[in-house]
């Protein structure tokens, strides 16, 4: 949802949205992917920033976030909800072997792991995504690349979003004994 930000409270930046011009904010905690974002970090007034809707106030307000990681995970997957319930099923699962290579057949994974991946380092989905992902293939750790922890962004040899999820496709839809990633998801 495109939102313009019409003002600043202590809070988080105020907005309407471009559609409808309906009124919200965006808390301070939700402006970016850096948890250490300060005021002067805020959009600007006037700026038109992509928004996701988290909520509604009592007073009809739409509570939004702007992190970047927050929009990719929308624009990537069919349902988000079905996403984070997935996600947060491995976490209740205990990360068992079964539990984590069903969720990487699913089409939701790899939008999924590059959204924890985004969290804070030392963050409960970071973690899981970090262990995750040092477990799997080499292929399918390549495709998640750029997102793993001193990598630094991107990098020369990083592949555009459509190759990306190829390669990540291409393990996920074989066997696992045709790419070597039999024993190599262990339970916890």
């Amino acid at each position: 949802m495109e939102c313009v930000v019409i003002g600043h409270q202590h809070y988080g930046p105020r907005t309407r949205t471009v559609a409808g011009d309906l009124p919200g904010y965006v808390d301070a905690s939700v402006v970016s992917d850096d948890p250490g974002s300060s005021r002067e970090d805020w959009p600007a007034v006037g700026q038109r920033l992509d928004c996701v809707v988290l909520g509604q106030t009592r007073d009809g307000r739409l509570r939004l976030s702007a992190r970047p990681r927050d929009i990719e995970l929308i624009r990537s997957v069919a349902e988000v909800r079905t996403a984070l319930t997935g996600w947060r099923a491995l976490a209740e699962a205990g990360d068992e072997a079964a539990g984590v290579r069903e969720f990487l057949r699913t089409p939701e994974a790899l939008p999924t792991l590059r959204w924890a991946l985004r969290h804070p380092a030392g963050s409960e989905d970071r973690v899981r995504a970090e262990a995750m992902v040092e477990r799997m293939p080499e292929g399918m750790r390549q495709a998640l690349h750029r997102y793993l922890p001193g990598r630094g962004g991107r990098t020369d040899g990083d592949l555009s979003g459509q190759e990306t999820e190829e390669r990540f496709a291409g393990f996920v839809q074989r066997p696992p004994e045709e790419h070597g990633a039999v024993g190599t998801v262990p339970g916890p």
